[in-house]
């Protein structure tokens, strides 16, 4: 059975389940390699292969496909971030960002050495998206957002796994990330990674992740 991980908050109990990976057949179908529980399971199994797989699992009874984000993504990734108030916006982007248009879009969509994009899709609609920023000395800092009508459903957790196997084949020690005090969500998505904060001043925590 999938090890099952508990977070209690002051308003709900949230239990985080295994996930399946699926990878692209020898006859262009999927087939399923293993599951896991956790990244902290995953990590003590070491890397996985595949990295383009797909991670598959069903939230409230649907499907959702995670993959590399690319330019091909633009419009459906400009219009996650347009989902967004502002208030989400400031705590992504930790400024304000009233409006979406290339200029936003584009760093985020195209292909760099010093980044990692993943999209989750369902439908062809974008329902959350995360990305890593990788350092000289091992290390990448992460960042994710989630559609506001699909968050805590476990898509922001399954974004950071698909980010780790990535992250992992390319020699990243440890995910690093910074939030502000009042983000509640993400702080609930670095707790069930098992993620710890330390406060660094001005309202800003740091989150590290060793993998």
């Amino acid at each position: 059975m999938p090890r099952k991980t508990v977070i209690r908050t002051a308003h709900r109990r949230v239990e985080l389940e295994g996930f399946d990976i699926w990878t692209s057949g020898q006859e262009g179908g999927l087939e399923r390699n293993r599951r896991v529980g956790s990244t902290r399971e995953a990590r003590k199994k070491g890397p996985r292969r595949n990295l383009r797989g797909i991670f598959k699992r069903r939230v409230y009874g649907r499907r959702m496909q995670i993959r590399r984000i690319g330019p091909e993504d633009e419009a459906i990734y400009r219009e996650l971030l347009v989902s967004l108030n502002d208030r989400d916006r400031y705590l992504r982007f930790f400024h304000s960002v009233p409006t979406i248009g290339p200029r936003e879009v584009q760093p985020f969509v195209c292909e760099r050495p010093d980044m990692i994009g993943m999209l989750a899709i369902e439908d062809g609609k974008a329902l959350g998206a995360a990305h890593a920023f990788i350092d000289e000395d091992d290390s990448a800092e992460f960042a994710v957002e989630v559609r506001p009508d699909n968050r805590h459903q476990g898509i922001g957790g399954k974004l950071l796994a698909a980010l780790v196997e990535a992250l992992r084949e390319r020699g990243v020690r440890e995910l690093v990330a910074h939030s502000l005090f009042d983000n509640s969500e993400f702080a609930l998505i670095a707790c069930e990674a098992h993620m710890k904060p330390e406060p660094e001043g001005a309202g800003v925590n740091l989150w590290r992740l060793p993998i």
